[in-house]
């Protein structure tokens, strides 16, 4: 039975996009993927290209968006070990690094228990992890808030100082007034030679 055309054409808007990717052209590799999508049909096409839209979509710090392609992902594939390594790329984006460590535990593990797939402490470390995700993702969100400092209140308004007397001096009266005038000198008028000089010499 030949392939259907419409996964031919999400297989060539796959190839398009991780092209993109790779060459950091993140946006346009989202908008391949999604045309992608439109078209695929098989569980395993449909999530490579949600992980990789997933893992685009986080490198443009979209990270929201991501945890919810890499939630679909995990939807269709709950083992498959690249789901959880875009999911944690994701949370670790939104600071949520408890989640995003469990998440890469468990993407480890899976991918150990893909290659010896009868290994029963592998299979115990799984179930011992997907618990603790599980309980990590059902407890509330912590808010990141920043602390907004409050402007000080203005200073109260600066009122005008009282009014002062000024003290002055009273203004003497006319008849006491003076003024800072030199007096002129008087001389005496010579006359005939004598004077108190003219009896001395005499």
């Amino acid at each position: 039975m030949p392939p259907e055309p419409e996964c031919e054409d999400a297989k060539r808007n796959f190839t398009l996009a991780s092209q993109a990717k790779q060459s950091e052209d993140f946006q346009s590799a989202i908008s391949l993927y999604t045309k992608g999508l439109d078209t695929a049909r098989t569980v395993e096409l449909r999530s490579a290209l949600l992980c990789n839209r997933s893992a685009a979509r986080s490198n443009l710090k979209l990270y929201d968006e991501a945890v919810l392609d890499a939630n679909e992902c995990l939807t269709a594939r709950p083992s498959w070990s690249s789901s959880y390594d875009c999911l944690a790329m994701a949370l670790e984006g939104l600071g949520r690094t408890n989640e995003a460590q469990l998440c890469q535990r468990l993407a480890l593990e899976l991918a150990a228990l893909k290659k010896d797939p009868t290994n029963e402490s592998l299979k115990q470390q799984v179930r011992a992890i997907r618990q603790d995700l599980a309980a990590a993702r059902a407890a509330p969100q912590p808010h990141v808030t920043h602390d907004i400092q409050e402007p000080p209140p203005p200073p109260p308004p600066q009122l005008p100082p009282p009014p002062t007397q000024l003290h002055r001096d009273p203004q003497p009266s006319p008849a006491t007034h003076t003024h800072l005038e030199e007096e002129p000198v008087r001389t005496q008028q010579s006359g005939g030679g004598g004077g108190e000089r003219g009896k001395k010499r005499a």
